[in-house]
């Protein structure tokens, strides 16, 4: 077995003989033939590097596998949130009853999944894209949560990249700052792992409702809603 060993930077050209050392540890009768392909300066990224790829895997002295000795990141760019018009469409604050979202991939090929839940995108969970999203919300109480993720095959996936998008919002706070918590609604906030799970303590009932009572300091003393 032949291996295609990129190399940039002292660093990991200094961590060659560790790989070799380990790995003739690890498999002592079949040592692979490590060929190490120096490079000054950055490896290089996106399309370009995916045609050194398929160079060092073709021709009469082909490799098996290439493996990159770098600390960039290789994988595919996150997916770009724009407009009609091709411009950013960036989360925020806006007067509009609905808005139509594109999601454009920064790396040619990959494809892209987004979900509407909070929850993360991964390459088994999400909706894959291929039409504009449009986006509507009942009142002015609620908002929008958009997380979208590139893949391709044989790269790493790439960041998540999240907006909320908050619409029918009166004139007033168009212009106003927003601090916008986003995550997945039973892990980051509510039950049975957020922040505002409730747990212990007593609900004590008033003429409409109830309102919550913590027992003790191990209770969680948030008496926003009961966590679900």
């Amino acid at each position: 077995m032949k291996i295609a060993l990129i190399v940039e930077g002292r660093t990991e050209k200094a961590f060659v003989p560790f790989l070799r050392s380990f790995l003739r540890s690890r498999l002592p009768d079949s040592m692979p033939n490590i060929d190490p392909l120096p490079y000054d300066g950055r490896i290089p990224t996106g399309e370009k590097l995916q045609r050194v790829v398929i160079r060092l895997l073709s021709g009469p002295r082909a490799a098996d596998h290439v493996v990159a000795l770098t600390d960039v990141y290789t994988g595919a760019r996150p997916p770009e949130f724009q407009d009609a018009s091709g411009l950013d469409l960036h989360g925020g604050i806006y007067r509009t009853q609905s808005l139509v979202l594109s999601l454009g991939a920064a790396t040619a090929g990959s494809l892209i999944r987004y979900t509407l839940d909070a929850s993360e995108p991964t390459d088994a969970n999400g909706i894959v894209y291929t039409n504009p999203i449009i986006l509507t919300q009942a009142n002015d109480k609620t908002g929008k949560v958009v997380r979208a993720a590139a893949f391709l095959p044989g790269w790493l996936p790439s960041e998540v990249k999240t907006h909320t998008y908050l619409l029918r919002q009166p004139a007033a706070l168009t212009n106003v700052p927003a601090l916008i918590f986003t995550g997945d609604a039973g892990r980051t906030f509510y039950a049975p792992c957020g922040l505002l799970g409730i747990v212990g303590g007593t609900y004590i009932p008033v003429s409409v409702g109830a309102f919550w009572q913590a027992a003790g300091p191990q209770n969680y003393d948030e008496v926003l809603g009961s966590g679900t």
